[in-house]
């Protein structure tokens, strides 16, 4: 067999010095037993000896089976909320951290879930109109409707759901939703280098600030929302 039996033969020997420390184990416990009158557990798994292993011509030694269970209980995975959990950012107000949930030229509406920090498909928009830029939230702030600041971010290039950039905001775009106000930041990539440099949402071109008023007025229920899109400050 050659080099091919070496593994099997290093690992049956590691089987046979595990079983042969649990069998002592075994004895003791019947002995000690023997002596204080004490029930034996029906089984015992004995710590099993560090065994060195070779390894392609390294020796490399395991922790005991226990050590290794308790070590990976002790470990705990926690998932940061996007909304709670990422900060507004050192810059801020003037440069701000803003979650996209939305990524430019999507047909499909997605929103944060609350509950569980994930985005989630909320709808599929109704008309033939889809999101001119990226579309997202700042953490840590709160409105009337109880949900974060709605901010869209004008930039080249779509941002996948759930990442999140820097952004300067340049305006804003009062809008009501069912009685309540649930205004809209315009803002810009502030790493874009095409749009980085705009201040004031007048700088835009007016094709762009016509594609901004019209989305807002197209894609959103008019039987449920007012968008102010003449009011862009």
């Amino acid at each position: 067999m050659g080099d091919r039996g070496k593994p099997d033969t290093i690992a049956l020997t590691t089987i046979l010095v595990v079983f042969s420390s649990y069998l002592r184990f075994r004895e003791r416990l019947r002995l000690l037993r023997l002596r204080c009158d004490l029930p034996i557990p029906i089984l015992i798994m004995a710590p099993p000896p560090e065994v060195p292993t070779k390894v392609s011509g390294m020796q490399i030694s395991h922790p005991p089976l226990n050590e290794r269970i308790l070590s990976s209980m002790s470990r705990r995975s926690v998932a940061a909320h996007p909304w709670h959990d990422l900060e507004i950012g050192p810059g801020a107000p003037t440069i701000f951290n803003c979650v996209v949930e939305i990524g430019k030229g999507s047909k499909v509406k997605y929103e944060l879930d609350k509950k569980t920090g994930l985005i989630k498909v909320d709808r599929v928009l109704y008309s033939s109109v889809v999101y001119p830029h990226n579309y997202g939230f700042i953490p840590r702030t709160l409105c009337e409707d109880n949900d974060p600041l709605d901010v869209l971010v004008i930039m080249q290039e779509p941002v996948h759901p759930g990442c999140f950039l820097r952004a300067k905001a340049i305006g804003l775009m009062p809008m009501i939703d069912q009685g309540e106000k649930d205004d809209k930041i315009i803002a810009v990539c502030a790493d874009d280098p095409e749009y980085k440099h705009y201040n004031d949402i007048k700088e835009l071109p007016p094709h762009r600030l016509a594609e901004i008023r019209r989305f807002f007025e197209d894609f959103i229920d008019p039987n449920a929302r007012q968008a102010n899109a003449s009011e862009l400050d």
